[in-house]
């Protein structure tokens, strides 16, 4: 039950407190079986590596009269688990115990019991505290515990109230049974959703001094991570929220419409030291041309000159502050945007979503959870920014916050006032048009045929054309040297670099958005194999390794895309003289998925013979981040007909 960066901050701001009872609840411990023996498993359960019997999530809300009578948390997991190897035995007999948002821990208990059946429970003062990891987790160990055997443990923390929580359900491993339940004072009703499983939370009991929440599931499949799927966003998982409480009225508590008011106050209102910092800051700028030209100036001068300090604390957040020092957190320099936006009288909307490969953001379910990053769209030129992602600018943002909703609030003006709107919209994906990796490539023989000369020229335009454009403002020559070398030696781990060069680095703000070019000649004999009369030339390897999608296990997960792609390759050899080639037919691929009519996955190869001149020509895009399930077979196609390119070698043989 943790809040996140930007709810942590709104909190503060928003006056829906929760009313405090004059009645104290009282907390009923938790207790488990006293005298248990080994779980009967199938022969089928118990030949897995590492088998969940039981996992439960017990939550129970009270106003706490040593805290004034303000509303905590008991929060109590139990789990019970089979481990059949020594690495799910290593793996599990630590108990990792959250301590954010900790106000103490409560309760620990744990027992091991052993392949015949022996119990054997540990006191607390048996229970080996390892450490209190710097990431905010107490570690324990647990001792006895043996392959064949189980580890069970529950422990129960004292928390301060959290009006937004998560519980995933599925895992890397199988879980038989899971239960969950919420129970809180009568005067507060919370709000559920379940995600990627059939079942709903039900409200189990009302009395007149408490409400009852519950959950279960069992027969929980694994679910592995998967190349091209969102892992985290797939898995069983539960929201949920506090929607109401009746001392404060009907209405519903925490909606989208407060969320906007509260961050738009927080990244609106300067102090007047901020202001001050502020304009001395303009002056120093270059603001000339139209505004969104300016705004571009002012972002690339700051991205260029300031640092991210996530840590820092709220005074990064101060203009002040920041523009004192150089460095902000992500909500302070998004105040600094705006602050620049609304000085260039730019129209804007804020915009805070989450990473869509974690948990897409619902519009359909109000939870602040989904309020995780800063963007801000700039409504005349219909661009998206990140505020705090020193390797883009204007247009493109982490591919995880695109194609995806968020919330967007808007400042409208009224009279003489100004108040934010805020609803729910969406992040679109660029095309594989605005993000690519083309190459163009000539080869050569040398005299005695063991080794080729190329000489590429590599153009890269969105994602990856900023990361280098980025890297360049921060690394020396020679770093810069290794950077491009690296760009060579993805074609062969053995070329040696005879010259590389940037044709086009456009890392000023005007071109920042044009191609990022790179040329080099190099040889190798890493494309050769000589057998007798005939020369084995690797071809496919002239692309770079790429993705694979053969696989055993049947797909589970729907296919995700971290962005749309494109490559297009041109390929020149020259063949040397005296052979041809023999299998140049299997330079043909094709492979292609159709959504309607509109092309969204291609895999296009195809050659000509002009004397000694082989010219090779590949397309590939990708230009649908999602497709289904149960579409999967066309998309692996696609992604494996590169790997299959990847692959051939072409058998020239003397005339």
């Amino acid at each position: 039950m943790t809040k996140l960066p930007i709810q942590k901050s709104i909190y503060i701001l928003l006056s829906l407190i929760i009313c405090q009872l004059s009645i104290a609840q009282e907390y009923v411990p938790y207790t488990w079986e006293e005298s248990r023996t080994l779980t009967k498993l199938t022969k089928e359960e118990a030949s897995l590596p590492l088998y969940q019997i039981y996992k439960a999530e017990v939550n129970q809300y009270v106003y706490d009269p040593q805290l004034n009578n303000n509303l905590v948390c008991y929060v109590t997991s139990h789990e019970i688990l089979r481990v059949n190897n020594d690495e799910a035995l290593n793996q599990k007999n630590q108990i990792y115990i959250p301590m954010y948002n900790t106000i103490e821990l409560v309760d620990i208990h744990a027992r091991a019991i052993t392949p015949n059946g022996q119990v054997i429970n540990l006191d607390k003062s048996n229970i080996k505290e390892l450490e209190d990891d710097e990431s905010g987790y107490k570690i324990f160990a647990i001792e006895g515990a043996e392959v064949g055997g189980e580890i069970e443990y529950f422990y129960t923390r004292k928390t301060y109230n959290s009006n937004f929580f998560t519980q995933f359900f599925q895992f890397s491993y199988p879980v038989k049974s899971y239960y969950f339940s919420l129970k809180c004072p009568e005067n507060l009703e919370y709000a559920f959703k379940v995600y990627n499983h059939d079942s709903t939370v039900i409200q189990t009991d009302t009395t007149e001094s408490f409400n009852l929440y519950e959950f279960s599931a069992s027969d929980i499949i694994d679910l592995q991570s998967e190349d091209f799927g969102a892992y985290d966003n797939e898995r069983m998982r539960l929201e949920g929220k506090l929607a109401y409480n009746s001392v404060k009225g009907k209405g519903r508590l925490f909606t989208w419409g407060d969320a906007g008011q509260a961050i738009y106050d927080q990244l609106n209102t300067l102090n007047k030291a901020e202001k001050k910092a502020f304009y001395k800051f303009v002056k120093g700028l270059d603001l000339s041309g139209n505004p969104i030209d300016a705004f571009k100036k002012a972002e690339h001068h700051i991205k260029t000159n300031y640092f991210l300090e996530e840590e820092a604390g709220d005074f990064a957040t101060q203009l002040n502050f920041i523009l004192k020092n150089k460095f902000a957190t992500s909500r302070g320099f998004t105040k600094l945007y705006l602050a620049l936006l609304n000085y260039l009288e730019i129209r804007y909307e804020v915009v805070i979503t989450c990473d869509r490969n974690e948990r897409a953001f619902d519009p359909d379910f109000d939870s602040w959870n989904y309020l995780d990053e800063y963007l801000i769209y700039l409504n005349d030129a219909d661009l998206f920014m990140s505020p705090k992602d020193v390797a883009f600018r204007v247009g493109t943002i982490p591919s995880e916050y695109i194609g995806a909703y968020g919330l967007f609030i808007r400042p409208e003006k009224v009279q003489n006032f100004i108040y934010p709107v805020a609803h729910v919209g969406y992040i679109p994906a660029p095309s594989y048009q605005d993000n690519y990796d083309n190459m163009d490539i000539a080869v050569s023989f040398t005299e005695a045929l063991d080794q080729n000369t190329v000489k590429l020229e590599r153009s890269y335009k969105g994602y990856s054309a900023e990361y280098y454009k980025a890297a360049l403002s921060f690394l020396n020559e020679e770093q810069t040297g290794e950077m491009l070398e690296d760009v060579i030696k993805f074609l062969s781990a053995e070329a040696s670099v005879e010259d590389v060069t940037i044709k086009e680095a456009n890392a000023n703000y005007e071109n920042w958005k044009l191609p990022f070019t790179v040329k080099g000649t190099f040889t190798t004999p890493g494309y050769i194999e000589s057998a007798g009369d005939v020369i084995l030339f690797k071809a496919g390897e002239l692309i770079g390794p790429q993705s694979e999608l053969y696989q055993e296990r049947d797909r589970k997960t729907d296919v995700v895309n971290d962005f749309n792609r494109g490559y297009l390759r041109k390929i020149s050899v020259q063949i040397p003289e005296g052979y041809s080639i023999q299998n140049a037919d299997d330079l043909i691929i094709k492979e292609q998925v159709f959504e309607e009519e509109r092309l969204i996955y291609n895999f296009v190869s195809d050659y000509t013979i002009n004397g000694q001149l082989l010219e090779i020509q590949i397309d590939e895009f990708y230009d649908e981040l999602y497709y289904p399930l149960e579409k999967f077979e066309p998309f692996r196609k696609v992604i494996n007909a590169a790997a299959d390119w990847n692959k051939i070698v072409l058998v020239l043989k003397e005339n």
